[in-house]
């Protein structure tokens, strides 16, 4: 056993050649790789309610069905797990690693070829590292229910990173949650709509795409992965896209009411919880919290105060400390180098500290 191999799991109806952030990655990867299809297009063909017989056939009546078969049960994606399996076993040597990337349903097929690779006796010691955007599973009705089940944290799994999008709304979107305790994951939220994590949107605020493809381009980077020209982007351009995010958020927040009201607003329904909450579940279909579209404080997630504080440390210290004496002339010397650090590379942020901790010292 040698090596890392990666496997890159595409969305229901999305495919290596759709453009999104799963396709890209794969697009650039020179380690050894595979794909796979999302149920109901591409390449991916198990029988007409979960693909196309023939990749070539675009018949009005096979590709609905393809689609819907997708779509509504979730129809191929046990085959996908299938194939993943026999690809890992057809390689020359046996992997002792194997990561891979997914969205949405694919997101969730990778957790089941985790599940599955713990359970074969000839696969089980190959650990695995899995990028998981928006895992959703989709409803719980009889014919999609097969995607709520194997899709636990298995032992085998090192590292396990989720992004859940923050704005979306509609209830067969659901996304599930593993674990919020195990050390092993690491969840977190992204502004946004289910595809917006993964293609920016022609119409409506933009960056979490961008920023997503960073994160997943660093995590695979990280885990053994080869990729050419690796979009990555810098943390004062990190910084500046989520400052991008924070002046945009009511932009953000119409994405997700609109949801369902209108045509071109997504397919399914809108939640029927309203406009404030996106439901949460656990591996087992358990409520596991709500997601809220409110901008919690100064930093948009997790990810944005760990490259803040990474890039302006002294800054962070005051943010993150008692607001009422947050930049204290007493500290300057500390705090003041950041700062002027900010105004060269993040003016935006720096602006929006004077306004939100500094002008209120200077009323005292």
């Amino acid at each position: 056993m040698a090596g890392t191999h990666t496997i890159y799991c595409c969305g229901t109806n999305y495919h290596r050649d759709s453009g999104d952030v799963v396709a890209k990655l794969n697009a650039t990867t020179l380690s050894p790789h595979d794909i796979l299809d999302g149920p109901g297009s591409g390449q991916f063909k198990p029988n007409i309610f979960g693909g196309r017989p023939d990749p070539t056939d675009w018949s009005p009546v096979v590709s609905w069905f393809g689609i819907v078969g997708g779509l509504v049960f979730g129809t191929g994606v046990e085959k996908n797990v299938e194939r993943a399996l026999a690809m890992v076993k057809a390689l020359p040597s046996r992997p002792d690693r194997l990561n891979m990337c997914g969205w949405s349903r694919g997101a969730v097929t990778c957790l089941k070829i985790a599940d599955a690779l713990a359970d074969d006796p000839a696969l089980s010691s190959i650990r695995v590292n899995i990028f998981a955007i928006d895992p959703v599973p989709g409803t719980s009705i009889v014919g999609n229910d097969h995607m709520w089940t194997d899709i636990g944290l298995g032992r085998n799994i090192e590292r396990y990173v989720a992004i859940l999008a923050q704005h979306e709304r509609r209830i067969e979107f659901t996304p599930v949650v593993p674990s919020t305790t195990d050390k092993r994951a690491w969840i977190d939220l992204m502004p946004g709509l289910h595809s917006s994590l993964v293609v920016e949107p022609e119409h409506g605020p933009k960056g979490p795409a961008s920023i997503v493809h960073h994160l997943a381009t660093e995590f695979l980077i990280a885990s053994g992965t080869q990729l050419a020209s690796p979009q990555r982007m810098s943390n004062a351009g990190l910084i500046a896209t989520y400052d991008a995010i924070k002046r945009n958020w009511n932009g953000f927040k119409e994405m997700g009411e609109k949801q369902g009201k209108s045509a071109g607003s997504g397919f399914g329904v809108r939640s029927l919880f309203g406009d404030t909450t996106r439901p949460v579940r656990d591996d087992k279909g358990r409520d596991a919290g709500t997601l809220l579209p409110k901008l919690a404080g100064f930093f948009v997630n997790q990810h944005h105060r760990q490259v803040f504080t990474a890039t302006y440390p002294n800054a962070a210290v005051e943010i993150n400390g008692v607001a009422r004496d947050a930049f204290s002339p007493r500290r300057q010397s500390a705090w003041l180098p950041d700062m002027q650090l900010m105004a060269r590379f993040n003016p935006e942020t720096r602006e929006t500290i004077i306004r939100l901790f500094m002008d209120p010292v200077v009323k005292r």
